[in-house]
């Protein structure tokens, strides 16, 4: 991944603490949702020894990457990813996609798909790391039992495909399965493949969705594309903060469907950002650049959401 996706090892948590909800009852709760905006964050960084020393700090042993390699319908390359434990819980968390090129990924969309009704660019991202997954998730996990999975855009596609068939292949058993959280997650698949998800881990899934982010808006739900959003959605306003009461406890397309006319696309990204844009704790550079970018991608970013969460200033 890029300086756009990369945060300075000070900035993440210091310590276990923002971990300590992982021992609840499974369930939506906001301290949940923030440690899994981080596992997804953190998976965006390339350097090991940084991964390392950052999983170190939570409490979390026998990280493991997953990298792997894949032939795309969309502007990506590769599949990265890792796992890892506390004494609680484990967590695999998938990396998204560079944000200077969420352009590229609305205006290159391409919608097909498997003959299992999910979106083939997903798929194939899966499916290039699933032999290094099964054999890094164990048969019984850990003595809880609870596995969580995250991620944030592309990542988020990738970890609802990998929780969905790490069950339908019985790899991990439903009660097994503590959580999906995603952020900022485009649709997935068809109208049958949601209706299959829901019955496997749809109450069991939280998709959040901040400001005027453009991402969750792709695939389109209209005919004649189809695709359906799975789980259950949070939406926050920008500047605003994520509030559990409303989450939507049934499915739902919200926020809508992106009409994928040239001119409204082109319109959307040719919008002046925000005067009032926080600064992006990252390298210099790279906030710069992001600075610079429409509100509907600049709202796509990881620290939108963890902002969103309360967990930047």
């Amino acid at each position: 991944m890029s300086i756009f996706t990369q945060l300075p090892e000070q900035v993440y948590p210091a310590d276990s603490a923002v971990f300590g909800g992982l021992n609840r009852l499974p369930g939506f709760s906001l301290d949940t949702a923030t440690a899994m905006a981080w596992a997804a964050q953190l998976a965006y960084e390339s350097d090991p020894d940084k991964l390392t020393a950052i999983l170190e700090r939570w409490g979390m042993t026998h990280s493991d990457r997953l990298l792997g390699r894949l032939a795309s319908f969309l502007p990506i390359a590769s599949t990265k990813g890792y796992i890892a434990r506390t004494d609680v819980a484990t967590i695999i968390a998938f990396g998204g996609t560079d944000p200077v090129r969420i352009a590229d990924w609305v205006t290159d969309f391409t919608f097909f798909q498997t003959a299992e009704g999910i979106h083939r660019g997903f798929e194939n991202g899966v499916e290039a790391i699933w032999e290094q997954l099964t054999a890094l998730v164990p048969p019984r996990l850990n003595a809880t039992g609870r596995l969580y999975v995250a991620g944030h855009s592309l990542g988020a596609a990738l970890a609802v495909i990998a929780a969905e068939r790490l069950v339908r292949e019985n790899r991990v058993p439903a009660d097994q399965m503590a959580g999906i959280y995603t952020f900022g997650m485009p649709r997935v698949g068809d109208r049958d493949f949601a209706a299959r998800y829901e019955a496997l881990l749809g109450t069991k899934t939280f998709r959040l969705a901040y400001g005027d982010d453009i991402v969750p808006t792709v695939p389109p739900h209209d005919h004649p594309f189809g695709f359906n959003h799975v789980g259950r959605c949070l939406r926050c306003r920008y500047n605003q903060r994520f509030d559990g009461s409303d989450l939507v406890n049934q499915p739902t397309e919200d926020p809508g469907s992106l009409p994928l006319l040239p001119a409204t696309v082109l319109r959307l990204l040719r919008q002046p950002p925000r005067p009032d844009t926080p600064v992006h704790p990252g390298d210099p550079l790279a906030a710069t650049v992001i600075g610079a970018l429409p509100p509907v991608v600049r709202d796509h970013i990881p620290d939108s959401y963890l902002r969103g969460l309360g967990a930047l200033p």
